[in-house]
């Protein structure tokens, strides 16, 4: 008679060849991490391809997918003792993290030359109204380490588009009405001493540049810091714009910060959630600038610094605040010409609220965060919770949002568009979605949505942009005539025309 085994057999059976494969995975993956590393390290003694981003690259493809923990890949590389003498070789300092490290070498070089090479072009019907969409990547970027590089704030200046990327790498491409329609697009990297104030604390999804801004040759850069309990927030620095090194300097910060000397603070290791950080910065009247501040620990209506939209004086630095209860406000944008700011905020889970403010210089109006929200926490049962957020602002003497969105839009960047993009008359804005290619289907946009609004700001018609990814920011260029957009995934530059 056949003999059976039993369950408990099984198991350890089962439990003995799991542990087995996994050690020989981890033991063919250690040898795959060194016998690359060591050829990185020869390779750059005997003076071959000095690009250690280059040659990582082929360090990730060949181990990336060996865990599915990319984290302790990371650890492996970064503990391998070879990884670290071909660091040395580029004069990089040995940090915790390998976006700093891959970044650190367009940080502190001279100018260095890129090129955004036409990757793809798309076709898009919106509104009855149809758009080219033109696809420009640098391998600089789309080679980078993991989800590093994906994160990139633009501004247009003097016939230049400059970028900067989450670790702070900064350049410019020539964009004119004779190179736009090129297949290629000639760009160059801008040293800095940004490394000064963004290793603190340096948060890896989001990473720490939150905006950039240009006006009269300053360069406004917004970053997130943590140093310790009673400081932590976005900050906001400025510089001379010139093409070999910009040095910034601190004019803003988080009250209980030192904001005569940067370096002082004593960093901590302190729980901070860096991506409700706002750093929005745009142009404003009367010689001001627009800069929005988050709320990580939801203080947005007792505290003087956090969850804020201030105007500070381009010639003093000094700070007047225009609006408070914002959670986290990453899409801001002034229209001049009637005197009208909006604004765009995440809520928790859903609530994503687009704000509009028609009397900025009147009194200080008040959105209503963290009392008044249309989004839930994320552990909210409806069957056994009660909301700890009022649902109507109005009810309770705060702003109502101009429209919000459950689910959740991972709300951006906002602009408006004037009819010479597209012939259309009513009034337009676009908002950059951050959901990215898999999103709730409810929400509505996997890309930029686009709403037609009357007189009133009334929302007429909402349509959208479906471009299957994350949307970081958005910015029209008016002689140029082109919406230019960040398309994360995709790790492009996306120049979109009627």
């Amino acid at each position: 008679m056949k003999k059976h085994l039993s369950k408990r057999n099984i198991l350890i059976i089962c439990a003995v060849l799991l542990i087995v494969v996994i050690f020989g995975y981890r033991h063919a993956a250690n040898n795959i991490i060194t016998h690359t590393a060591k050829s990185i390290a020869y390779s750059q003694e005997k003076g071959g391809d000095n690009s250690l981003k280059a040659k990582l690259k082929i360090l990730i493809k060949e181990t990336v997918f060996v865990f599915r923990n990319q984290e302790l890949l990371k650890q492996e590389i970064l503990n391998n003792p070879v990884f670290s003498e071909s660091l040395a070789l580029h004069n990089l300092k040995d940090k915790t993290n390998l976006g700093q490290q891959w970044a650190a070498g367009y940080l502190k070089r001279s100018t260095e030359n890129i090129s955004f090479d036409k990757v793809k072009t798309a076709q898009k019907t919106v509104n009855d109204t149809d758009y080219q969409l033109t696809y420009f990547s640098a391998s600089t970027f789309t080679d980078a380490l993991d989800e590093y590089g994906t994160v990139m704030y633009l501004h247009y200046h003097d016939n230049q588009l400059f970028f900067i990327t989450g670790e702070g790498i900064l350049g410019s491409i020539n964009l004119t009405e004779q190179t736009i329609n090129d297949d290629q697009l000639n760009a160059y990297t801008i040293a800095s001493n940004l490394s000064e104030f963004t290793y603190p604390n340096f948060d890896e999804y989001d990473n720490n540049i939150r905006d950039l801004f240009i006006k009269n040759d300053k360069i406004y850069i917004s970053a997130n810091i943590g140093f310790n309990k009673q400081c932590y927030g976005t900050i906001l620095l400025v510089g001379t714009l010139n093409t070999q090194k910009i040095e910034f300097k601190q004019i803003l910060a988080p009250d209980g910060c030192d904001q005569t000397y940067f370096k002082n603070q004593e960093t901590q290791n302190i729980s901070i959630d860096y991506s409700i950080s706002g750093g929005r910065i745009v142009d404003y009247k009367n010689g001001k600038i627009l800069f929005t501040t988050g709320d990580p620990k939801r203080q947005a209506q007792s505290d003087n610094t956090h969850g804020k939209i201030f105007a500070i004086d381009e010639t003093t630095y000094s700070r007047t605040l225009i609006s408070t209860g914002h959670r986290n406000a990453q899409g801001l944008y002034y229209n001049k010409q009637e005197n009208l700011i909006l604004s765009t905020e995440h809520g928790v889970k859903g609530g994503d609220e687009l704000n509009l403010n028609k009397t900025p210089e009147g009194d200080i109006e008040n959105f209503g965060w963290p009392i008044a929200s249309y989004s839930v926490e994320y552990t909210y049962d409806p069957e056994t919770d009660e909301n700890i957020f009022k649902t109507s602002h109005q009810e309770h003497g705060f702003v109502e949002p101009l429209d919000y969105y459950t689910p959740a839009l991972g709300i951006s960047q906002v602009i408006q568009v004037t009819e010479i993009f597209n012939k259309i008359k009513q009034k337009q804005i676009l908002i950059a979605s951050l959901t990215g290619s898999n999103p709730d289907p409810a929400s509505g946009t996997r890309g930029i949505k686009h709403l037609i609004l009357d007189n009133n700001y009334t929302i007429m018609q909402s349509d959208a942009f479906e471009l299957d990814g994350r949307i970081r920011d958005l910015i029209y260029v008016e002689t140029l005539n082109v919406v230019i957009a960040y398309h994360e995934e995709a790790k492009s530059i996306i120049i979109i025309k009627p």
